[in-house]
Parts: C-alpha cells; structure tokens; sequence
C-alpha cells in the first residue's frame, strides 16, 4: 500500500541567493532587471535572438580585445627596462652616455614611441630616457586618479629607483609639457633645462571654447567600450591620417585595453592637473627654457594658443621661443630636428660650452 500524502498546506521551499551570489551585491534596480523585465522580454518572440545577438557581439569583441591586447605585449617586448615603484613596473629606456640625462615626457593618449626620431639624435650627445607613464605603452597601470601631481612623483620615485641623478634636462610635449613644468617647479635645484613642446597651457580649459558636450561625451563613451573593441576598431579605420601612425607597435600598444583605460583616467583628471600647475606656478629664475610651438595654428583659437604659448616664456629670464614651421602640434613626430636642435643646445649650455645659452641661435626667437 502507497502512503497516503498528508493533508493540509504544502510547504514550499523560498528560493535563496546561495546560488545567484550576484544578487547580494546587485542593486535593487539591477536586481529588477535581471530578475523582472528581462525574464518578460524574453517571452516576445524578437527580443530573444535580438539579446542572443546582441550578446554575442559583446562578448566576441571582448574576446577579441583582450586576446589582440595581451598578443601585442607578447609580439613586442619593451626596448627599454621595467623598473619596480611603487604601484608596478614602470618602463624606461634610456640610451647614450654623459651628463645632464634627458627625459623625455609624451602628449596625452601617447608614450615613449612618441620619442623614436628624437632620442637617438640627442643619445649621441648625452643619456636620453623615455619613459611610459603608467598604464601607458609597456608600463604596469597604477591606481587613481592620473593628475600630474601623481605622474610628477612617479616619475621621481622612476628616476631614482633607475640610479639616473641630477642634472636633468626635461623634455614635454602636450599634456607631458604640464608633466615636467611641475616636475621642473617642485625639484628645481634637480633641473638643468626645461624644453616645452606645444605644450599644454594651464588656463586652456578657460580660455578656449570647449567642445560640444557631444564630442565629450563620444569620446568618453568610446574609451568607456575599451574592453569591447570599439575603440581598436575605429583606430584602424583612421591611424592612416594620425601623425606616427606608420608605426605598427604604436598602433598596437595605443589600443590596449590599459592603455585605454589610463587614457580615460588622464581625460577625467585633466583640470585636476590644469589647477595643479596653476597653483604651483614660480619663477624659473635663469634656468634656460626653450617653448617649441607649430606656426600652423590657423583657426578661431589660433590667437589664444599662441598668447598661451608666449605666457610660457614669462616662467624664466633665460628662454625663448622656436617655431616649427612645417609642423602641427604632432612636432616630435613631424619635425624632430626642432626638438633634437633645442634639447642639443640646452645639453650644451648645462656642460658650460655657451656662456650664453642661446646667442646667435637663428632657430629661436626671444621674448
């Protein structure tokens, strides 16, 4: 004889999280979501193959991504070193011999291969370092936020960690010329000549027109999806009209998802280190300063970037002004020979070979 089931109500056992964790942590509206409308959608008869495919894209692009990100580290070792500070290995390559060394600090979104038409010509002179900052090239990412403040003790802990001792001539271009204006502020019994190229204007933000909040929010949402591809995918379509763009390396390493990333954290950090500079601006003194600027500037804001660009000159009694005529603001890429022509005279003037750093010097036009 079967036993029969006792009367009464059935008890039910209440499902539990235990086997969705992610319920724990899910905000109630992720938790409705997931839990709720999704569940619903997927009744409709479109709506499944639309997710599924939808879905699939993601995660296709993201397998993509990470697999060409971690191939391009793997195809191109670093040619310089990875030194340990603090927060990771930092890269650094340095070539050439004698004193004062040089480092040399890249534009936004960019790193040390921004360098490769320069620092050979001035490593037959003297040490000439590049460097990535981190998250940047072959460096390790390091923690938030990436002001210039952050970058300027990074680089300080590099340098001494790298044995590499003052004098140092730095070199800047873009947002790497806030870089070591505050590098330059902070150690400035350390620095024997400040080269600024097309660099980066501490009032920019307010002077200049903004873009529209559309642009900004593209780009953000752009470098947001770096885990998904879309940016690899549209640098492919327009590295031909990007300056360096040759570089196959360059174009690998731009598009890693850290690299990326770290390009994100610098654009939400840029004002940070705009009031940085600003707050930390001094005198120079005499120390010898060369401001590069391209003469192509044509434009609504030409005016205002090279009244930005002159302001620079005021930081030191001892600088001057070079154009490069047949360049844009790319002009370590465009025309190294401007840049290798100033960091050469400024090597010069630190080892007391010109009395006067810049006399009878037909490339530069004073203050």
């Amino acid at each position: 004889m079967r036993k029969s089931r006792p009367s009464g109500p059935t008890m039910r056992r209440e499902p539990t999280d235990r086997c969705q964790p992610w319920k724990r942590h899910a905000s109630p509206l992720v938790r409705t979501v997931v839990g709720q409308i999704l569940p619903h959608l997927m009744t409709r008869p479109i709506i499944p193959l639309g997710f599924a495919l939808a879905s699939s894209i993601l995660i296709a692009g993201a397998i993509w991504q990470g697999a060409a990100s971690n191939a391009a580290l793997r195809r191109y070792p670093p040619p310089g070193i990875l030194v340990r500070v603090r927060g990771g290995n930092v890269h650094l390559n340095c070539s050439g011999q004698g004193g004062p060394t040089v480092i040399m600090d890249a534009a936004l979104g960019s790193f040390s291969l921004e360098w490769a038409a320069v620092q050979p010509e001035v490593a037959r002179v003297t040490r000439a370092c590049s460097f990535d900052r981190p998250g940047m090239g072959w460096s390790e990412v390091a923690a938030p936020p990436r002001d210039s403040q952050r970058i300027v003790s990074e680089l300080h802990d590099l340098l001494a960690a790298a044995g590499l001792k003052p004098p140092y001539v730095l070199v800047g271009h873009s947002f790497g010329g806030l870089n070591v204006r505050l590098f330059a502020s902070e150690y400035l019994p350390e620095i024997a000549g400040l080269v600024l190229v097309e660099s980066s204007h501490e009032d920019q933000v307010r002077l200049l027109p903004r873009p529209p909040a559309w642009k900004s929010a593209m780009r953000r949402a752009v470098l947001a999806s770096s885990a998904l591809g879309l940016p690899r995918l549209l640098y492919s379509r327009l590295a031909a009209s990007m300056p360096g763009s040759g570089s196959e390396v360059q174009r690998a390493l731009t598009c890693t998802t850290r690299s990326l990333r770290t390009v994100a954290s610098e654009l939400d950090s840029f004002e940070t280190s705009l009031d940085q500079v600003r707050s930390r601006r001094r005198s120079l003194g005499d120390l010898p300063l060369v401001v590069i600027s391209r003469a192509d500037t044509d434009g609504p804001t030409s005016s205002t970037w090279d009244a930005m660009q002159r302001d620079t000159l005021n930081l030191s009694t001892n600088a001057v002004q070079v154009i490069a005529r047949h360049s844009g603001h790319y002009v370590p890429i465009e025309e190294p020979t401007v840049v290798i022509d100033a960091v050469e005279r400024l090597v010069s003037c630190a080892r007391g070979a010109d009395r006067d750093c810049f006399s009878g010097w037909s490339s530069a036009s004073g203050k």
